[in-house]
Order: structure tokens, then sequence, then C-alpha cells
């Protein structure tokens, strides 16, 4: 899956669970029900895929295709995957795996093989080619497998709410794939129902069944009535093109926001909502940047009539965002009331004014012989609204005297600014319902690429709340994780936009999608 959809499934990120699972087609598969024989799936992907590897930032939301974990979560639930059960307590996690599975290539899996995998996450040789997000800020571990009792066990040097969710959640790799990290970028070596076969630069992506696989979500199997026998994945430049696509009988799945989900509305489509929060907004808090001030981030806030920034944001169709997370997930609560600056230019150029950044002949804003420079960092191939979005805030940043210029970049450009240069001072994007872990746990976590804290954000108060709801039982942390968000709203770190549902469409086909992905098990293809 594409950087693109990581961040608004995903800073997973991507956060909690409103449609944690939801199916698509229904009684509007477009077919006429009869389940087809060995037939192809093929199912869009806005931009090219750098690498399968499901330990990495780009290949870990496919992964599900040719991988499978300790277990299965689905919101608020944790499900059995590998692992037939489990045990936990604050600081360690004991797995007992499935003595059925094996590996694409027959051999079978062993507690060992499970242990290797959770040890190369911490392994800085491989740290190149690891997803910091996998580990969601838990702290350092220990692993011990005993392969005649089939378990795994995991313990960590301090106490965390997550371990079970976040251990549990890793792709675990077969031998043959963690004797060479690399090739795993074009091939696959996993438990999972689907085997990566054909991987070409540019796409398509290909690939075919694994008959005789019993162990999915719910004991789910590759031998149901309208199982695809192969899945393809399409790279394409837009949403305008997936619609076409759809509407053409070309795609089976694709997931369309903005108008051109109006397109396909009313017709003989399948089609799942998943809660979003668009326009979500993050400040580079670097030192260096002028946003690493409070006074410019409350200003900048200050400046954007936020209720017609969610119009533009929903292309009209949605609500004003008030929390990080969209209504109905886990701990959500109104956090930006009485938080969130509200809308007054001249109180936010006040604000500039008294930080001693001060209007110059040509009106732009400069202190020390410096100009107010920002630059905002948009995904370039997301959706329809998110660069519409960014210039409305641009053009309101601009009449406060700041020199505000739009960054547009494709997936493999915004990944290497996110994470390497770190040359960008805003971020506009998107945030998806249905993540596991609560989004407010990233920020407690280092700047990549060590971590997930893309904004360099250090709040002592959230800082400490969060650590505390990290000790305490998922059901009790609520209102510290409430707590916890309201003080970054009250330090301008974040800024919540918009409020929409994203549309998974289908065509002939039905799927379940589970925390912003396709459940591969769950695929039916109809004639």
């Amino acid at each position: 899956m594409s950087r693109r959809r990581r961040l608004i499934a995903g800073m997973c990120a991507g956060g909690l669970a409103l449609t944690a699972c939801g199916a698509a087609g229904g009684d509007r598969s477009g077919g006429n029900e009869e389940p087809s024989r060995d037939g192809t799936f093929r199912m869009a992907e806005f931009g090219k895929i750098a690498s399968f590897n499901p330990l990495s930032t780009s290949g870990n939301l496919y992964a599900r295709f040719a991988y499978d974990s300790l277990v299965f979560t689905s919101g608020p639930q944790v499900l059995p995957g590998l692992a037939e059960k489990w045990t936990a307590t604050a600081t360690e996690a004991a797995f007992t795996l499935r003595g059925d599975v094996t590996c694409d290539d027959g051999t079978r899996l062993r507690a060992a093989d499970v242990a290797a995998t959770l040890r190369v996450l911490r392994d800085p040789k491989y740290a190149s080619q690891i997803d910091p997000s996998l580990l969601a800020g838990l702290p350092s571990f220990t692993v011990r497998a005993d392969d005649a009792a089939r378990s795994v066990t995991v313990r960590t040097s301090a106490p965390h709410s997550f371990i079970v969710r976040i251990i549990g959640s890793v792709p675990i790799v077969c031998p043959k794939g963690l004797a060479d990290l690399k090739a795993l970028d074009q091939r696959s070596a996993g438990t999972g129902p689907y085997v990566l076969k054909d991987y070409r630069v540019g796409g398509p992506y290909t690939y075919t069944v694994r008959r005789g696989y019993r162990w999915g979500p719910g004991d789910a199997t590759t031998d149901a009535p309208g199982t695809p026998a192969t899945i393809e994945i399409k790279p394409l430049s837009d949403v305008g093109t997936a619609a076409n696509l759809l509407l053409t009988g070309g795609l089976n799945a694709a997931e369309i926001s903005g108008p051109q989900a109006g397109r396909l509305g009313g017709r003989q489509f399948g089609r799942v909502d998943r809660p979003a929060t668009v326009g979500f907004t993050q400040f580079n808090e670097r030192t260096g940047r002028a946003t690493r001030e409070v006074e410019v981030r409350r200003a900048l806030i200050a400046a954007v009539d936020l209720n017609q920034a969610a119009k533009v944001a929903t292309g009209g169709k949605g609500t004003r965002a008030m929390a990080i997370m969209p209504s109905g997930t886990m701990c959500r609560a109104d956090t930006v009331t009485g938080n969130l600056p509200s809308h007054d230019i001249t109180a936010a150029g006040q604000l500039l004014d008294q930080a001693g950044w001060r209007r110059g002949a040509d009106g732009v804003r400069a202190r020390n012989g410096s100009r107010l420079s920002i630059s905002v960092l948009v995904p370039a191939d997301f959706g329809e609204t998110l660069t519409p979005l960014a210039e409305f805030m641009i053009r309101q940043w601009r009449s406060l005297g700041v020199d505000a210029r739009l960054n547009a970049q494709p997936q493999a450009g915004l990944e290497s600014t996110l994470t390497r240069s770190a040359d960008w001072d805003v971020f506009v994007f998107g945030l998806a319902g249905d993540q596991k872990l609560p989004v407010i746990a990233r920020f407690m976590e280092k700047p990549p690429p060590a971590g997930g804290n893309i904004g360099a954000v250090s709040n002592a108060e959230q800082g400490r709340l969060t650590a505390e709801a990290l000790t305490r039982p998922e059901g009790q942390a609520c209102p510290l994780w409430q707590r916890a968000e309201a003080a970054l709203m009250r330090d301008a770190d974040v800024l919540p936009v918009g409020e929409e549902s994203m549309q998974f469409f289908s065509w002939k086909a039905r799927f379940d999608v589970v925390e912003g992905r396709v459940v591969p098990t769950s695929i039916r293809l109809f004639t």
C-alpha cells in the first residue's frame, strides 16, 4: 500500500474504530450473485508500491495478502490469528501458536520463526528497512520461544497497555524471507492466503491464491466459493481514473472520495463507508522551523475559518472535525471546543506582533532579518480535496503576512520529505477512524526515522498523560487519552479540519474492510 493510504489509514494510522469491519457489496454487488470460479479480483492503488516487504512503510498495509499475524484486531476486538490463545499482563504477553500453520514454501511455522521476526524489528542492522510505527512506541522488549510448547513470550522493559495489540499485529515473516529482507520488496515469504507472484515496476502487482489455507480470521479458508484465484493491484494516478474503471468493469474495488464518489452513487455498486478526519494538520516543531513557536502555530490556526475549511476539505459533504479522530471512535470526545484557538484574524496578527514578527514593506512579516516563510506539504496523489484545502489555508495565511507556499508531493517524495529531510512546516493529510491504537500515542515517539512523531512534537502535559494512560487497562484509560489530546489542542500542536466518510466501492465483488484494509479471505467474486 502506498504512503498515501498509510497516512489516511494510518499514522494508523492510524486511532481507533467506528466501522472497523464493513462489508462492501451486499445486494449491490453488481452481479447475479453466482460465485465466480478461479476469477481475478482487480483493485486500485493510488501510486506505485515501492516495496512489498511487510515490515516496511510501503508494504505493511498490503501485508495481510501474504502474511499473518499473531492476532487480528477489529476495532475493540482482538481475535485469534497465528496464536490460538494468549495471556497478558502490563509487561508481558505469552502467545500459544496454532499447530497447523505452514509457510508458502510448505515448511511448518515454528515459535522460533515468530521470535526471529520480532527480533528483527529491534535490530539496528535492519533499521532502514523497517517501518518504525510497527512497534508504536512500545518499550524495549525481549522475546523467548519454545518450539515444543508452540509458545512465544514477550516481556517489555516498562508497562504498556497494548502489548498484545502491537506485538500481535506484526506480520510474521518465514525463515526464507528473513534470510534476505531486501528480496521481500518483490516477492513474499509468509503464511498468508496469497503469494506475491508478479512484481513489475509501475505495476500491476499480482498475487495467486494458496489452496488449503485454513487459519484466517474466524478460521477463514481459501476454499470458499467465489474466492479469487488471482488478485491484481493496479496503481493509478487519480480517483477519476478509478471511478471510470469501476463504471466500465475494469476494476472490482477502489477507495473513492470527494466528487468522484457522487458519480457512483445510486448505481449497482457495493459500498462500505469508513469515517475519516480529512485535513488533519500537523506542524513541524523541529529547531529552526518557524512553527516551533507556539505563538506562530496559534496565529496560523486563528487565521483560518475552520467552518469554511471543513467544507473545502470534505467537498461540502462532511462536517467540521471536533477531535483528532472522527465520531464513534474509541475514547473520542470533543477536544477542540475551549482548547483550539477560535477564528480571529485580528487576534492572529496580534500574536505574531507580540512574538516580534512584524510586517515589512512588501507585506510579509519578518523578525531579525528573517521572513516568516512556511512550506505547506500535502500528498499530491490523494483524493481531490487536500490540495484545495491547503490552498485555502495558504490564502488566509498570506493575508496575515505569512509567506506560505504549497509543496504538493507524490508518494516517493512525500515519504522522503517526512522521514529524511524534514523540510516542511505544515503537513495536511488525513486519518481514518479505524486504527488499532490511539493516534495520540504517536506523539510520544521519536521523530522519523526512529519513530512516528513526524512533527517532533514535545508536549510535556500530553506526554505525562499519555504515559499514564499506557499503564492503564484499555477500558480505564479513556479520560486520560482525552485530556492528552486536549493538551495537544491547547498548544496548537495539531489542527483537525473536517470529518467525512471515505468509501470503498465494489463491482461484482464483496469484501470486508478492517482498519482500512481489505481482508483477503473475505473477498468473494460474482459473475
